[in-house]
């Protein structure tokens, strides 16, 4: 039964560990891909003619068996009598072949072009808000509160100790170890020896005891 427990909170720990990779991943690549959008407003719009559509289904939803179907586009543009082409994202709906579409390209580098007109804002968002989520379930599930916690009190616990003086006792063990032995010990045999009490100084406690 013990094992089992352990097998199971073993398994909770590494899905935490991988939740938490793949929500940080996507917060990452949403902040990315906004951010290499957002490099690219100063990209010249160029007409493009579509020269090729495909097709993807998407079947990760099984509600009511239902799927849905994105359209890839490649396109071709010219600039200064070259000839470049590059591809479209997925997209709901497709254009004909031959239809005129707008793309931006890269002024230094030509060959560089995007379908992307601006900064898609929404994605950002989704993908911020799903990896997030992903992120926060994860890192309660991998024990890495857990770890924080326990590094944290023993953080403090140091830092209490390094706080409190050390108790000064008055005894320089260093000193007294320089001092010849021919000098403290006679000293500390001498304190060590009681002296004998005069008798008549015992006498009177004598009665007292019941032997008067």
């Amino acid at each position: 039964m013990w094992k089992q427990n352990r097998s199971l909170f073993a398994y909770f720990r590494f899905m935490g560990l991988v939740m938490l990779i793949v929500g940080i991943g996507l917060i990452v690549d949403g902040i990315g891909d906004y951010a290499d959008q957002s490099h690219q407003k100063d990209w010249i719009s160029i007409e493009a003619t579509v020269t090729d559509v495909s097709s993807e289904e998407d079947t990760s939803s099984t509600l009511h068996s239902s799927h849905s179907t994105y359209y890839i586009m490649a396109y071709e543009y010219a600039v200064d009598g070259e000839t470049y082409t590059g591809r479209t994202g997925r997209m709901s709906s497709p254009h004909l072949i031959g239809t005129a579409i707008t793309v931006k390209y890269n002024p230094e580098m030509p060959e560089e072009n995007t379908a992307i007109l601006s900064p898609n804002t929404h994605d950002l968002v989704v993908l911020l808000i799903l990896g997030t989520a992903i992120a926060v379930v994860g890192f309660f599930l991998s024990g890495v509160l857990e770890l924080l916690r326990s590094l944290l009190r023993r953080t403090h616990t140091e830092e209490l100790k390094k706080s409190v003086p050390e108790t000064d006792t008055g005894f320089d063990s260093t000193a007294i170890a320089k001092i010849p032995a021919k000098q403290w010990v006679p000293r500390l045999a001498a304190s060590c020896v009681r002296r004998p009490r005069p008798f008549r100084e015992i006498l009177p406690h004598v009665g007292s005891c019941g032997l008067g």
